[in-house]
């Protein structure tokens, strides 16, 4: 049972391991230079490591497979997705020149669009080189993975609004008070959060 236990709490634990490597590494490369293009490529860096994540997660959650309930799959989709983006999102909102913030948010944007897009098309075209010769198992496991791909791509559409309103509460009601200090923020004003925020949910 304990070895269930633990294989089930996989993804939850690559989950935090991500947080930690955000908080520990890429913040503290962020704040390692005041400079702008060094802080939009250390934005890009955090997008990619995302991404990259992103797929990790999904590959440990097939891995449980029977393991863990449908419901239980899509709230660790779920909770990676928005840890992950509420953490580049307090990254991007934080760049100091208004222009550089919103074309991060624009590339960040088309970015994960086109990772989503080229999986699926990746998932569709292992379907159709089957040619309808499927063994029941080989059925059974392409059914959760397209389930699984849909959950987390519902998750990204969801957690695009939600992590973005988070990041902006943070940056405004938060870091101010010194409850959380991220230091990515000092040279933000609010206008220019909204303003930044507004670019990247209107794409």
């Amino acid at each position: 049972r304990l070895k269930t236990a633990l294989i089930a709490a996989l993804p939850s634990l690559f989950t935090c391991v991500m947080i930690v490597v955000y908080a520990s590494l890429i913040f503290a490369l962020y704040n390692a230079y005041d400079n702008d293009a060094w802080k939009a490529a250390i934005s890009v860096l955090a997008l990619l490591v995302k991404v990259t994540g992103n797929k990790g997660e999904i590959k440990l959650v097939e891995f449980v497979g029977d393991g863990i309930s449908v419901w239980m799959a899509d709230c660790m989709l779920f909770a990676y997705e928005f840890s992950t983006a509420l953490l580049c999102r307090v990254l991007q909102l934080s760049i100091p020149s208004q222009q550089i913030a919103q074309l991060m948010s624009l590339f960040g944007c088309i970015l994960e669009m086109g990772v989503r897009v080229f999986f699926f098309n990746n998932y569709l075209k292992d379907g159709l080189r089957k040619g309808g010769k499927w063994t029941e198992e080989e059925k059974v496991a392409y059914r959760k993975r397209g389930m699984l791909r849909a959950q987390d791509g519902n998750n990204d559409m969801v957690v695009e609004y939600l992590s973005s309103a988070a990041a902006v509460a943070i940056l405004i009601f938060a870091v101010p008070t010194g409850a959380l200090n991220l230091e990515a923020s000092q040279a933000v004003d609010r206008s220019q959060i909204f303003s930044v925020v507004l670019f990247q949910l209107g794409p």
